[in-house]
């Protein structure tokens, strides 16, 4: 029954749950909602939206370059070690003789020699000052912000002594 345009839920008669939820939907299309929990309707007294909203946290990051000095060692050798020369050219010179076969002999020496001379006179590697030089990098923190969100509204409304919830978004 139509009433000065509007439904009037009272005294409808209906028989299938398809026919509830048009009702349901006229009614929610009376009814503006707003930010309370429950709003009252006039021109449907019997029916009641609830605006449900849910909790939305959120992680926003920001990024800082961070720089930072700091000494980092400088390497060196030492000078040759004379010692270590002779003795690294005698011990090669013997293995190298003892590879070495026929003519190939006094060459394997020879190679020997320089090589144990080469690696044995090597001075050894040490701190021979600092350099101040500058470090970057990034550093991520985050910011948690959480704020209400509206999820959907929810029409109540009772017809034939039954309660009725049905869920919109606006």
């Amino acid at each position: 029954m139509l009433y000065d345009g509007k439904v009037k839920l009272k005294g409808i008669v209906m028989k299938n749950i398809n026919k509830v939820g048009i009702v349901a939907g006229l009614v929610a299309l009376g009814i503006t909602g707003s930010a309370s929990a429950q709003q009252p309707n006039t021109a449907y007294p019997d029916a009641i939206v609830y605006d449900n909203y849910k909790i939305v946290s959120k992680k926003i990051p920001h990024t800082e370059q961070v720089c930072e000095t700091t000494k980092v060692p400088i390497y060196g050798e030492d000078k040759m070690d004379t010692d270590g020369a002779i003795l690294g050219g005698i011990i090669g010179g013997v293995i190298g003789n003892q590879i070495g076969k026929g003519t190939g002999k006094q060459a394997a020496t020879g190679v020997g020699a320089l090589i144990g001379a080469i690696q044995g006179g090597k001075g050894d590697k040490k701190i021979v000052g600092y350099q101040n030089v500058q470090q970057c990098y990034n550093n991520t923190t985050y910011t948690h912000k959480t704020e209400n969100v509206y999820k959907n509204s929810t029409v109540e409304f009772e017809f034939e002594g039954k309660i009725y919830r049905l869920n919109f978004k606006k």
